[in-house]
């Protein structure tokens, strides 16, 4: 709970003290998005497997903003000023690993996605039970997505398996705060589907903080990396 409380206490004061530039960085997120929301609002009652695969395709270009907004929050929490220009400079350098991260979400989500409406043809309970199955790696495939987007920005050479690595050892030895970061996200996520002006406003930059939080305080009670290395 000590971690919990200690991770929160950072992302309220990332988000505090640069509020305002976190407000325009959320808005550029958002605008990312906004091409697949539009579409998916125009077809949604005509869903089908080419709608859906361009609504995912649409989702892509926000995997360059979520890699910039990210690093831009690493770098707020680190104490360095940062500038609305600095978030297009992050969006270049990550562009990269941001197309990377951002092509295999992509397949995997459709692998999930296909594979869930194949089993749902069926009554019987052995679809069911591997409905369940993918849901539950797609799941804790979300979960390490969260903690790999912030730990991209602390990587010397930035690599999707180690990004991944660390990530499944922040699970692996945090699963009780990082637990409690993931109900507050889904309480996020939730007031967000409700009123969905909080992600004009809010909803990406106060998620970028709270992940933040909980991997600074982590590396604070870990041991210090040795400084040729690139592992948290």
């Amino acid at each position: 709970m000590n971690l919990t409380l200690s991770s929160m206490r950072k992302a309220g004061t990332i988000f505090w003290d640069d509020s305002i530039l976190l407000l325009l960085l959320n808005l550029f997120t958002f605008l990312s998005i906004l091409p697949a929301l539009v579409f998916y609002s125009l077809v949604q009652e005509t869903v089908s497997i080419v709608t859906s695969l361009i609504t995912t395709i649409l989702f892509f270009p926000a995997a360059f903003f979520l890699f910039a907004l990210f690093s831009a929050v690493h770098h707020l929490s680190q104490g360095t000023v940062v500038k609305p220009t600095h978030y297009f400079h992050h969006m270049r350098v990550m562009g990269k690993h941001a197309f990377i991260w951002g092509a295999i979400n992509l397949l995997l989500f459709l692998l999930f996605s296909w594979n869930l409406r194949f089993y749902a043809q069926f009554e019987e309970a052995w679809a069911a039970i591997l409905q369940l199955l993918f849901l539950s790696l797609a799941f804790i495939w979300f979960v390490l997505q969260l903690l790999m987007l912030p730990i991209y920005p602390r990587l010397k050479e930035p690599g999707f398996k180690l990004a991944l690595r660390n990530a499944l050892g922040i699970m692996g030895r945090y699963p009780f705060p990082l637990l409690n970061i993931i109900i507050l996200t889904g309480l996020l996520l939730t007031i967000t589907f409700l009123l969905q002006f909080a992600a004009l406003f809010f909803t990406f930059a106060l998620l970028a903080s709270l992940l933040e939080g909980l991997v600074s305080e982590i590396i604070k009670i870990e041991i210090e990396p040795e400084p040729d290395t690139d592992e948290i």
